[in-house]
């Protein structure tokens, strides 16, 4: 779905097997499964406490962590 300048080389729509394993990198989020009940009582909740975020899986707190750590890199003199 990626427009053709952004698409990861060799990647083309016909060339992507939709049915194929996804392969995860190293370190990539991984947990199991939630129930669609357990989702929903989390987004309802999100919602009447006005949440910014619903995070569903304890895996994403290092990711955010590293996201928010390139985005605090941002500030730093010479990037402006």
């Amino acid at each position: 779905m990626r427009p053709p300048e952004l698409r990861n080389p060799g990647d083309t729509p016909e060339s992507l097997d939709r049915g194929a394993p996804v392969e995860l990198p190293k370190g990539s989020m991984k947990g199991g499964t939630i129930a669609a009940e357990e989702i929903a009582r989390r987004v309802v909740r999100a919602i009447e406490r006005r949440d910014l975020y619903v995070l569903t899986h304890p895996e994403q707190r290092e990711c955010s962590r590293r996201r928010a750590a390139k985005i605090d890199a941002m500030f730093e003199e010479g990037i402006w």
